[in-house]
């Protein structure tokens, strides 16, 4: 396999190859099991667990009671119980909030350390995947189960792939892309900045109300399903339209500039003077010219809009992406 070095691969490169694979170490996959398995999910999880079935995935959310999202995952139904794909460094919050309720459901939680994450993207994907798999998810059933292999598809933003691979069926499946490009998380997450998915750290759990992170109704949260934690603040949300904060993917203009956006919390300013306030969800340089922020800003503003961040220099961005519930 043809191995490339982050920094020097661009999200462009990616998209001219036929076909790449993203070997993914920084999500995990996990189970739930138990008599008390779905009961406990309901009353937790933004969806209705109830409408789960074996064709089809949620992307949802579990907030506390403020209504805060403390991660985002995606759901599925898994031998009779439940499985979900996490980012490794949000699991640990969600397994503490989990121990909470533990004396109240029998529910077991499980890291499957024996299935490993890849993400497959590019041009003519179905066409080639066919020719090892009879059947493929897609728009009407989303995913696809053989035991050792589950398969999830995206839609956006063109079709791609999750691939969750047991393994002792990892050098069949690596052996499928020998001719073809490895990338790791950070392209991967690229195109979730594209298509509007949220990528939640730990540093930023129970900070923002799902419809702040592009998390709708009904794709994401079921309004109508009953008692969840948070429900009450998150329908009043929606129906009250009180929502002031919105996801964005923004990009760097300023060349030849370095800095650490370790500290989640900046300032700009737009053309008018007026200070805009951003939380950083996420950084990622596509190469050594493009670099993105996903962030969550504090006013509704129009794609292409300059940003100021005064920082010891004056440094711009631009609204690349917006997503507005």
């Amino acid at each position: 396999m043809k191995k490339y070095l982050q920094n020097n691969i661009s999200y462009y490169d990616i998209n001219k190859l036929p076909i790449a694979l993203f070997n993914l170490k920084k999500w995990v996959f996990v189970t739930i099991s138990g008599i008390d398995a779905a009961k406990y999910l309901n009353n937790k999880f933004t969806m209705n667990i109830n409408l789960l079935n074996f064709k089809k995935y949620f992307h949802c959310a579990n907030c506390d009671i403020y209504g805060k999202v403390l991660s985002n995952f995606l759901i599925f139904k898994y031998n009779n119980n439940y499985g979900y794909v996490i980012r490794k460094s949000i699991l640990k919050i969600q397994k503490k909030e989990f121990k909470k309720y533990l004396n109240f459901y029998k529910i077991y939680t499980q890291r499957k350390k024996e299935f490993l994450l890849f993400g497959v993207s590019g041009t003519n994907l179905r066409l080639f995947l066919l020719k090892f798999f009879k059947l493929l998810p897609d728009y009407h059933n989303t995913i696809v189960n053989y035991g050792d292999i589950i398969i999830l598809q995206f839609q956006y933003p063109e079709e791609r792939f999750l691939f969750i691979v047991k393994f002792s069926q990892v050098l069949f499946f690596k052996n499928i892309f020998r001719n073809f490009s490895v990338f790791y998380d950070d392209q991967w997450s690229i195109l979730h900045l594209k298509s509007g998915i949220p990528i939640l750290d730990r540093i930023n759990s129970k900070i923002f109300l799902p419809q702040s992170v592009n998390l709708r109704i009904p794709d994401n949260i079921d309004i109508y399903k009953g008692c969840y934690i948070g429900q009450e603040i998150i329908s009043k949300v929606f129906f009250k339209k009180i929502n002031r904060k919105y996801l964005y993917v923004l990009e760097l203009l300023t060349k030849n500039f370095t800095y650490n956006f370790e500290n989640c919390v900046i300032r700009f300013t737009d053309m008018y003077k007026n200070y805009i306030i951003g939380r950083i969800l996420f950084t990622v340089k596509l190469n050594n010219k493009i670099f993105w922020l996903q962030i969550v800003l504090n006013k509704n503003l129009p794609l292409n809009t300059i940003l100021l961040f005064e920082n010891i220099c004056p440094v711009y961005f631009k609204v690349k992406y917006k997503f507005y519930v």
